[in-house]
């Protein structure tokens, strides 16, 4: 909040506040889609060693 009667100062101060408030969400925003890309990108692993695994299973056990 900006004072009844604000100065240049308090606008610059403002400004930079906000700006830093911008910057600090973009990071946390990159952050967590990058988490979220590298976490899907985890259990597609999963998911094909998995199903290479019962291939081999389903493989042995066929007559």
């Amino acid at each position: 909040m900006l004072p009844d009667r604000p100065t240049a100062a308090d606008l610059d101060a403002t400004y930079m506040q906000r700006g830093a408030q911008v910057v600090s969400c973009d990071a946390a925003r990159a952050l967590a889609v990058e988490t979220l890309i590298a976490e899907r990108q985890l259990t597609d692993e999963w998911l094909k060693l998995k199903d290479q695994r019962r291939q081999r299973w389903f493989s042995r056990n066929s007559p």
